[in-house]
């Protein structure tokens, strides 16, 4: 085996010596999160419990901004359209009370 060979197996070991000395450390950080489960459950449950309530508060809104509008384009009397979104704007107001 020549000097340059011996030096690319050499390279070739300490590259695969790294690659797993990172998997070590990935295992080693699995098992902190498996440990930590009941942690990163509540926390996840919270960020769940807050991005359900974002999602409620903003479809009311839009929601909201939507049946505005309608009402708005009903009061401008377009033939077609305002007979639709009048008769919506019922059914709406009808399943609100």
């Amino acid at each position: 085996m020549s000097d340059e060979e011996k030096k690319d197996y050499q390279r070739e070991l300490l590259l695969l010596l790294q690659r797993m000395e990172r998997s070590v450390e990935e295992i080693a950080e699995y098992a902190a999160v498996r440990r930590r489960f009941w942690a990163r459950a509540r926390r996840d449950f919270a960020s769940g419990v807050v991005r359900g309530l974002g999602m409620a508060v903003g479809f009311t809104l839009l929601g909201a901004a939507v049946i505005y509008f309608l009402q708005k384009m009903a009061l401008l009397n377009l033939p077609v359209l305002s007979g639709f979104i009048a008769e919506l704007v019922k059914m709406v107001q009808q399943q609100m009370r």
